[in-house]
């Protein structure tokens, strides 16, 4: 049976599928099938795909306990079943997540919403936080960018490389519990809006789209390493210029980005981490009104962020 092997945030994650192209798929979320392997005896994940044959559900008659958009979840610990509104299901466990995908339905948005939700559950259990967020880093600063759907993660991230800076990820991102917050990327490809591209981009001719409409950037452009977190940035939209308001609720949006947020026994196993992460300097950036101003809007309001920061240090 084919398979693949490759490295996220420290731990090792290993592939099977019935298929290549399957298993191309979730690489694809972790970051593709060229990240480095690392294997060296950490904590490991086996992830296991099929096309139209489902993992067995134990659910069959009881109502989900907790629905996250599409994915509708039942806990049975040490098990996690997960059901996709698109035909997919998931069974997770301490071990590994198997995934029975409907090859009929678009398989991108089964695949992340399954994966999203098995990993986030997994890496709780492991006392690991991964949030729905962003992760910049330059010069041994790393800023952790909160913020739902459509805030723009993505356009901030794509900002900050054209400035200089690191991008870790724009979607996905690892907390370790150690002393201090240490963030890593789930490297997957960065997705943007094809109006925040420069224009010799667009002239490329090679541009791929993404089930939204958005241009893909490569992984290959990611970093792979791990940073300390120095501050957080909560991103939201102006009705005029951008602009930068201190004190966001941080706690909040730490919440809203952890996908186990909603279970109790979750939430104490992440509490430190949380409390830590609450505990840093907080920023609310504002994305320019017009398209066209908002990713140098996005790069100047960073470095304003960056004076604060070293100047309270």
């Amino acid at each position: 049976m084919p398979r693949q092997e490759l490295s996220v945030a420290g731990y090792d994650i290993i592939i099977s599928g019935t298929s290549e192209w399957l298993i191309d798929a979730v690489c694809e979320f972790f970051g593709g099938p060229n990240a480095p392997n690392m294997t060296d005896g950490r904590d490991r994940l086996e992830v296991h795909v099929e096309a139209n044959e489902a993992p067995v559900d134990h659910t069959v008659g009881r109502a989900p306990d907790h629905r996250e958009g599409p994915v509708r979840c039942w806990y049975d610990d040490p098990l996690l079943h997960l059901a996709h509104d698109l035909g997919a299901s998931a069974t997770a466990t301490e071990s590994g997540i198997s995934i029975g995908v409907d090859v009929t339905n678009p398989l991108q948005p089964q695949m992340r919403h399954l994966l999203f939700s098995a990993l986030s559950w997994w890496l709780d259990r492991k006392r690991t936080l991964l949030l729905h967020a962003a992760l910049i880093s330059r010069r041994e600063l790393g800023l952790l960018i909160l913020g739902p759907s459509g805030a723009g993660k993505s356009t901030l991230a794509y900002a900050a490389h054209r400035a200089g800076w690191a991008v870790h990820s724009d979607d996905l991102v690892v907390i370790r519990a150690t002393s201090s917050p240490t963030g890593y990327g789930v490297p997957k490809p960065l997705s943007i809006d094809r109006a925040l591209l420069p224009a010799a981009v667009h002239r490329s001719g090679a541009e791929q789209l993404d089930q939204r409409s958005r241009v893909r950037i490569s992984s290959e452009m990611l970093s792979r390493q791990s940073t300390p977190i120095g501050a957080l940035v909560v991103l939201g939209h102006s009705d005029a210029d951008g602009s930068i308001v201190t004190r966001p609720d941080s706690l909040a949006a730490i919440a809203e980005g952890f996908l186990e947020a909603h279970r109790p026994e979750s939430m104490k196993r992440q509490l430190p981490t949380i409390a830590k992460l609450a505990s840093l300097p907080a920023y609310e950036l504002l994305h320019d009104r017009k398209p066209s101003a908002r990713v140098d809007s996005a790069a100047a309001l960073l470095e304003s962020i960056t004076a604060t920061v070293s100047e309270s240090q």
